[in-house]
């Protein structure tokens, strides 16, 4: 396709129905408008000459922005509404998309072009989940993924980007604000459905004998992504000291000073809590906080005696751009760290992390693989490597300290889980 998309006026219904065209044509399966891995093999995703190919024709559509001031950072997000028919005998349809667009943001545009976020989202969704999706129907897997359904991707390498995805939002799914912080349901829904991608992966991996690193370049590489948070942490580490130093509690002095003791090897630490040295390193967020978590409740019956109700909480993962090859626990730790409150945390971590384990090791089961028996790994063991990923999560939460300061509640969360964490050594 010759047209580029990179502002809302250049989205236009010829340009859907062609994004669309593909879509439909290829049964989802040819993402990527631009330059494919060499070492991929296209030939499935062709259209068949003895497929009747589809006309689509965009009867109606409308452009608005896809989120609030502030609640995404990286991307130009704009929701599309499209009326459309397939083929003229076909009732009309709506589809509602969200196309995320290179940032425009001058600071924002060159840290993502530099670390290659978007490119490696677009690769995410167009190069992993089809691998992932097609391991596990092979092997009597789940159907679906708790992640948007990707309609188009285009990039040029430092340059802009494209990547077309269900809307979410339209089919009653929302964001919990971050003040709030995640109620215990939503906590335990999200672990398990990063449970399912992290157990799949890892089943994929292991089955399969993957180096993921190699099958999947685009993964954040340890050093890598460690020269990126080292300077989110250089920057935030200031505001949060000026934050500190008003605070008129001296433990959270303390805690300052620990910090900046710690700021000469960060670096050096983030890469080694990065590195995939567990024996269940699999793929991983790495940007696991509230967010970039969409929900939505179902109707059920009653609650669980302890008065959550996670099957009736639908969550969604979105934001893949710091996908990584990395020990799981760094997505639960950042997780109870930034989004939960501080009861929640103290009080239902275990609970939690059971709810994590437990799906870990029903979806690694149903691709074949015991985790406990094959790989000498159980409950006890997550505990322990959820402990250590503890403070990678502080110094990546660091990073974005800025959405935190400036809200009581989120401010009073902050000083809580530094304290908390202090006094448990983690630092």
């Amino acid at each position: 396709m010759s047209v580029d998309v990179s502002d809302e006026s250049s989205i236009t219904a010829e340009w859907l129905e062609s994004i669309l065209h593909l879509y439909y044509s290829t049964n989802g399966r040819d993402l990527l408008d631009g330059p494919k891995d060499d070492d991929v093999d296209n030939d499935d995703v062709s259209i068949r000459k003895d497929e009747p190919v589809q006309t689509i024709s965009v009867k109606q559509f409308q452009v608005r922005p896809g989120c609030e001031e502030g609640e995404n950072l990286l991307s130009d997000l704009l929701a599309i509404d499209v009326k459309l028919c397939r083929d003229d005998s076909t009732p009309e349809e709506e589809l509602h998309l969200m196309a995320k667009l290179l940032s425009q943001d001058p600071f924002c545009r060159h840290f993502i072009l530099e670390a290659g976020f978007d490119v490696r989202e677009i690769h995410f969704y167009t190069t992993l989940m089809p691998a992932l999706t097609q391991f596990c129907g092979g092997h009597g897997g789940q159907e679906s993924w708790p992640v948007p359904s990707c309609f188009y991707a285009k990039y040029r390498q430092g340059s802009d980007s494209v990547l077309v995805l269900d809307n979410m939002k339209a089919s009653g799914f929302h964001v919990t604000e971050f003040h709030l912080g995640l109620s215990l349901d939503e906590a335990t829904s999200a672990a398990q459905s990063i449970a399912r991608i992290h157990a799949s992966v890892l089943a994929y991996r292991l089955r399969l004998g993957v180096d993921l690193g190699q099958a999947f370049p685009f993964l954040f590489r340890p050093e890598a992504a460690a020269e990126s948070y080292q300077q989110l942490l250089e920057r935030g580490l200031p505001q949060l000291a000026t934050f500190l130093h008003t605070a008129d509690r001296p433990e959270l002095h303390a805690v300052l000073a620990k910090l900046h003791k710690m700021r000469p090897r960060a670096r050096e630490t983030i890469a080694n809590l990065l590195r995939p040295a567990s024996p269940i390193a699999t793929l991983t967020h790495t940007d696991f906080w509230c967010n970039n978590l969409l929900f939505r409740r179902k109707t059920s019956e009653g609650a669980t005696a302890d008065g959550t109700d996670t099957d009736s909480v639908e969550c969604s993962i979105l934001d893949w751009q710091m996908a990584t090859y990395s020990r799981p626990t760094n997505d639960l730790a950042l997780l109870l760290v930034t989004s939960v409150a501080g009861e929640i945390r103290r009080t239902k971590t275990g609970h939690i992390l059971d709810a994590y384990w437990n799906q870990f090791c029903q979806t690694a089961a149903s691709l074949g693989l015991d985790v406990e028996a094959q790989l000498n790994y159980g409950r006890r063991e997550l505990e322990t490597e959820y402990e250590q990923s503890l403070l990678l999560a502080v110094l990546l939460g660091i990073g974005s300290v800025d959405l935190a300061i400036g809200h009581q509640a989120t401010e009073e969360r902050l000083c809580e889980v530094l304290i908390d964490l202090s006094n448990e050594k983690v630092f």
